[in-house]
C-alpha cells in the first residue's frame, strides 16, 4: 500500500459501554415514561445496528488486506461505513424517542453512496456524523437517564437498545494537515465530554444506591452504570499498513 491508513478505534467508555450505561436503571425521581417504540421499530433499530457493525467489520478486514491499487475501493468502503452509521443513529433515536416528529438537521442521515468519494468528501461526512453522535448522545442520556433538556424528552423504559459504536477516522490522512488535526481535535473533545458525563452519572447513581441501602425497609437497588462485561469483545486486525480493532 503506497500510503498508510490510520484507523484508530476509540476504546473509551463512551464507545464500548454505552449499551449498559444508557440502559441502566437510575434510582430516584423520574419523569413519566414515554410510549414504548413499537416492536417493529425496536427490531428495525437492532437490524440497522447489525448492518452497520457488519459493514464496519468488513471494511476493516478489507482495508487491512488491500493492495496498493485499492485506494478507490477503500474510499468507497469507508463511505459505506459512514452511511450505515448515520442510518443506525437515526434508527436508535427513533426507538428511544418514538414521539419525535421531525429529525433536526444534525440528525439527518447521509445520502446513499454514489460513485467514488474524495478524501475531502469523507472528511465532510465524518464531521456530519460527529454531529449526529453528539445529538444522539444527548437524546439517549435524556431518555435513559432522565437528564433535563430543552426538548423535554420522555423517559424511555423499553427493551435494551445498542447505541452504534462510532466509526474510525477517515483513511488516507496526513497528520500534519490542519484539516485532519481539526477533525481529530473535535473527536477527542466529544470523547472527553461524553466520558465525563458518564462518570458524573456513575457517581450520582452510587450516591443514590448508598441512600437506598441505608433507607428503612430498602429494596435491592438497581445495578449501576458500569463497563460491560462480555458486551463486546474486540480483536486486532492488521496487515498491509493498516491496524484496527474489530468486533470478534
Amino acid at each position: 500500500m503506497s500510503r498508510q491508513i490510520r484507523i484508530a478505534f476509540r476504546t473509551a467508555a463512551t464507545a464500548v459501554s454505552v449499551v449498559v450505561a444508557l440502559s441502566a436503571c437510575v434510582i430516584g425521581p423520574t419523569r413519566s415514561a414515554s410510549p414504548w417504540a413499537s416492536p417493529q421499530v425496536v427490531a428495525a433499530q437492532r437490524d440497522a445496528n447489525d448492518r452497520y457493525m457488519t459493514t464496519l467489520t468488513s471494511f476493516v478486514v478489507f482495508a487491512s488486506k488491500a493492495k496498493a491499487d485499492s485506494r478507490a475501493k477503500i474510499l468507497e468502503g469507508y463511505q459505506g461505513v459512514l452511511y450505515q452509521y448515520s442510518l443506525a443513529s437515526v434508527s436508535y433515536v427513533q426507538a428511544v424517542y418514538p414521539t419525535l416528529q421531525t429529525l433536526p438537521p444534525s440528525l439527518q442521515p447521509l445520502p446513499a453512496p454514489s460513485g467514488t468519494p474524495t478524501v475531502a468528501d469523507l472528511d465532510r461526512d465524518y464531521e456530519h456524523v460527529l454531529g449526529m453522535r453528539s445529538a444522539m448522545w444527548d437524546i439517549g442520556v435524556a431518555a435513559m437517564w432522565g437528564k433535563k433538556t430543552k426538548m423535554s424528552i420522555p423517559r424511555y423504559n423499553g427493551p435494551t437498545l445498542s447505541m452504534p459504536v462510532f466509526p474510525p477516522m477517515p483513511p488516507f490522512q496526513d497528520a500534519r494537515d490542519p484539516k485532519y488535526a481539526r477533525l481529530a481535535a473535535l473527536t477527542k473533545q466529544l470523547d472527553d465530554a461524553q466520558n465525563a458525563e458518564f462518570e458524573q452519572q456513575r457517581q450520582v447513581h452510587s450516591r443514590e444506591v448508598a441512600r437506598a441501602i441505608n433507607a428503612p425497609g430498602a429494596m435491592s437497588p438497581a445495578p449501576a452504570p458500569q463497563q460491560p462485561q462480555g458486551v463486546q469483545r474486540w480483536c486486532t486486525q492488521s496487515g498491509g499498513g493498516v491496524t484496527g480493532r474489530v468486533p470478534c
